[in-house]
């Protein structure tokens, strides 16, 4: 399953799972995420085909509409200087991190990197235009927000313009809160009503935004048209189905 909330979502939204223990949320994220499609499909959304011959072929699983997939990357320049010293190389995939972000685990951190390499002569500054490796909003970072990671060599300094572009998709909130119900509940299993109070609160939280997606309506698409074997299916249909 592609997930379509990110640790980065979950951290913005709270840190403490992430200082509470410092791993990665994808499991969580993924049963957050199921229960949310679960939620939808009682609603009437992305209900299963009714051809008995496409279950049988291809499972329940697959959905008659989906959900409009609007995820997308930030994208920024950031302008690096190089030292008097000699050029500075900046090679494609070179990683700039968000400097609030730099005590979450890797994970959780907004993360760009490099399009492509740029040499940049001493004492010279150039734009290297970058990417976030995730999609979401949260990565429309300010101006100055980014610090190199590992510098290479006769690097000295770096000024990223203001990121634009990246998005959320239009389950990611929904997602985001019920990863959090479910982290909470977790943790006041070992730490009490506390962490109670949190995981109702995101409870409350989640089932308030769920409706409202609901009430306003989301955003879907026709799956693709049926297959060539789907059409075989149906056309051999009639004979399986008579007797001898």
């Amino acid at each position: 399953m592609t997930l379509l909330a990110t640790n980065v979502h979950i951290a913005r939204e709270d840190r403490h799972p992430f200082l509470h223990e410092a791993t990665d949320k994808s499991d969580e994220i993924n049963d957050a995420q199921s229960d949310v499609l679960l939620d939808l499909r009682a609603a009437g959304y992305m209900q299963p085909r009714d051809s008995a011959y496409w279950a049988l072929y291809y499972g329940t699983d697959n959905e008659r509409t989906e959900v409009v997939d609007d995820r997308a990357l930030a994208t920024c320049t950031v302008a690096v200087t190089a030292s008097d010293d000699g050029a500075c190389t900046i090679e494609a995939g070179q990683v700039f991190v968000v400097s609030a972000d730099a005590a979450l685990p890797e994970s959780a951190q907004r993360r760009f990197t490099a399009d492509s390499t740029v040499v940049i002569a001493a004492g010279d500054t150039e734009d290297v235009p970058c990417t976030a490796t995730l999609f979401g909003r949260h990565h429309n970072v300010r101006e100055g927000a980014l610090g190199i990671g590992t510098a290479p060599d006769n690097y000295t300094a770096c000024l990223n313009a203001a990121a634009t572009g990246g998005a959320d998709h239009q389950l990611t909130r929904a997602i985001t809160f019920k990863t959090l119900e479910l982290l909470f509940r977790e943790y006041a299993r070992k730490a009490g009503d506390a962490l109670d109070d949190r995981r109702a609160l995101y409870h409350a939280t989640y089932k308030d935004h769920i409706k409202a997606l609901i009430k306003a309506g989301l955003d879907t698409v026709d799956n693709v048209p049926p297959t060539m074997l789907e059409s075989r299916v149906a056309s051999y249909a009639p004979k399986r189905l008579r007797r001898s």
